[in-house]
């Protein structure tokens, strides 16, 4: 056995044959190691919980705000000097950005900006309420369909489990190595999700 360390050694190059440089060596292996294998341990753990929160039934929720938005949109068109204001147009730029996005979480950035859009574009429409009431009550109507899926996406969020695991997730990025690796990483806390509605 002491003759194949011998020979072992004398492989290496005449640095590493001195005990400091191979155990410094070493331990500078074993911490490449960690922060490489850490490190995409745990972006890959961030990536599993971010979209652990889009199930189907948010993203169908998701959709379905942005239809009401839509047809928010073709009751708002009806009337006169509404569907030229600014409110309009910004609602209308975020229905487009939640049609084209192809990824959940692009869909739910849109959507804050629907959830926005609408409360300013409803604001706006009661000032012209009086002179058309049958697009008004069509407006209220989707307003408060739109503002009802909020509330049950509210609470598909509280009864699922990424509201506690991401907390949890967050919380461990406080610690020390994982601090450590989080910035070398460039791992950010992960979003606690209330929707507006």
């Amino acid at each position: 056995m002491k003759r194949f360390f011998k020979n072992w050694e004398s492989h290496l190059p005449h640095v590493l044959t001195q005990s400091s440089v191979a155990v410094l060596t070493c331990i500078g292996m074993l911490l490449v190691g960690f922060f490489a294998v850490g490190g995409l341990q745990l972006r890959g753990y961030r990536q599993q919980l971010q979209d652990s929160i889009f199930t189907q039934q948010i993203i169908q929720d998701l959709d379905t705000r942005a239809d009401l938005a839509a047809n928010l949109l073709t009751q708002a068109k009806k009337v006169d000097g509404l569907k030229k204001s600014s409110q309009y147009k910004a609602l209308q730029n975020a229905v487009e950005q939640s049609v084209e996005a192809t990824q959940s979480m692009e869909k739910a950035k849109a959507d804050q900006k629907i959830v926005q859009a609408v409360a300013d574009l409803m604001s706006e429409a009661q000032t012209y309420q009086e002179k058309n009431p049958e697009q008004w009550e069509q407006m209220e109507n989707l307003d408060e369909d739109f503002r009802e899926v909020g509330r049950l996406m509210n609470q598909e969020y509280q009864n699922s489990e990424y509201s506690q695991k991401a907390k949890a997730f967050n919380d461990m990025l406080q610690d020390v190595p994982t601090d450590l690796l989080r910035h070398i990483w460039n791992v950010n806390p992960l979003v606690i999700v209330e929707v507006k509605s």
